[in-house]
């Protein structure tokens, strides 16, 4: 029997990881989409399309400085696009993997940029945090 995933989004701040964390206690399978952006951002593939686009300076210590992107890209929306079609695509990818290999429980998806990423077809319900 398939269990239900579902998908939490919500306003900075408003408590999305918390209440994904109560679910989580609750017996869910948490997949926590920030923390695989944080994996993808380490991926040398990525962070060789990053350092084409953006020069090695975006690099501390063979990790990406996510100030310095941060810099880039809320200042050139073009630039923050770029980010988003390299970066979303990869994240939607490994957090569909987590929720196949954990079908049979309950998931909950923790992923604020769910909408926003066009993620769609990932979640059967949406909690919506404010």
């Amino acid at each position: 029997m398939t269990r239900p995933v579902l998908g939490v989004i919500g306003a900075i701040g408003a408590g999305k990881s918390t209440a994904a964390a109560l679910l989580e206690r609750r017996g869910a399978t948490l997949v926590d989409a920030d923390k695989i952006g944080h994996d993808v951002l380490a991926d040398k593939k990525i962070q060789a399309k990053l350092v084409d686009r953006w020069g090695g300076s975006i690099l501390v210590k063979g990790t990406v400085d996510r100030h310095a992107v941060a810099g880039i890209v809320f200042s050139d929306p073009g630039e923050r696009k770029f980010l988003e079609a390299t970066v979303y695509p990869e994240i939607e990818a490994r957090c569909r993997h987590k929720i196949d290999v954990a079908r049979g429980k309950f998931v909950v998806l923790d992923a604020a940029v769910m909408l926003e990423a066009g993620w769609t077809g990932v979640t059967d319900k949406i909690l919506y945090i404010d």
